[in-house]
């Protein structure tokens, strides 16, 4: 019989999105701040991971960028 462990969340400096809405957030700090700045993509670089909302809820909300 193996433990469940907690749910692990995304590293900081992960981009996701939620296949829900389509809206992007930045994990920082382990909580999700929603990117409403197109330019913060540009400045980012980096591939965006497609979530449901159960893995995007893992994170608390943060301050939008």
């Amino acid at each position: 019989i193996y433990n469940r462990g907690g749910t692990l969340g995304f590293r900081d400096g992960t981009l996701v999105q939620a296949v829900s809405d389509g809206k992007i957030y930045l994990i920082s700090d382990s909580k999700r701040r929603h990117v409403i700045d197109p330019d913060v993509l540009e400045w980012l670089d980096s591939e965006i991971i497609k979530i449901g909302q159960k893995e995007l809820f893992v994170h608390p909300e943060g301050e939008k960028l």
